[in-house]
């Protein structure tokens, strides 16, 4: 069976084809307002079988539904699947994609797991050996970061700069602030995990800015 894989974020809609092994081929993406390659792909090859996590609007998972010309089986945030216990106090309130991410981590690697995804938000979520997600965080993602520097500022923009441990020009002052201003969150939060559970932890990164 043809089976198609779609995560449809909120910048980005990326697609794969699930392999004869089980396995997820090369990644593919593009974004919502251009959809073309998606169709140019599902053209070339129709899938049978269509799988899908979604953050983006019922509008666009409308459009890719009709693109790909089956009924998407988006997955919902329940309770429990697959080994994996939900803690958010409402279970359904989880966002898919981050569901999808702690599933997929609890089975590889598995273990206890700081599972981040950096794309247009930065989420941050703590998975213990046991398969039980206790919480997460979710901050602004480095495009974010940069565009509200940049309309809240007069004259700082969008210039291209280089990380450096002691910025001296203004690009490189932005960007340097801004990767340490990911990073930070991604240390704490691990340091705080394994300290609470007295043991170390992985960080698992993944997302377009990974």
């Amino acid at each position: 069976m043809s089976t198609l894989l779609i995560d449809a974020g909120n910048t980005r809609v990326k697609w794969a084809w699930l392999g004869a092994d089980g396995r997820p081929g090369p990644v593919h993406a593009c974004p919502h307002d251009d959809l073309t390659p998606l169709g140019l792909a599902v053209a070339q090859t129709p899938p049978q079988r269509v799988v899908g996590a979604s953050v983006a609007s019922p509008a666009d998972n409308s459009a890719i539904a009709a693109l790909v010309g089956l009924p998407v089986e988006w997955l919902q945030p329940t309770a429990e699947r697959a080994g994996v216990r939900n803690g958010y106090r409402d279970p359904a309130r989880l966002g898919a994609d981050r569901w999808a991410a702690l599933i997929g981590a609890h089975h590889e690697p598995g273990g206890d797991l700081l599972v981040v995804s950096a794309g247009t938000a930065l989420t941050l979520d703590c998975l213990d050996r046991d398969g039980m997600f206790r919480g997460g965080t979710i901050a602004p993602g480095f495009a974010l970061m940069r565009q509200s520097l940049a309309r809240g500022t007069a004259r700082l923009g969008y210039p291209e700069g280089d990380y450096a441990a002691y910025p001296q020009q203004t690009a490189d002052a932005i960007l340097s602030g801004c990767i340490d201003a990911l990073v930070a969150p991604v240390e704490r939060r691990a340091a705080r995990f394994s300290a609470d559970l007295g043991r170390p932890v992985r960080i698992l990164i993944g997302g377009g800015m990974a």
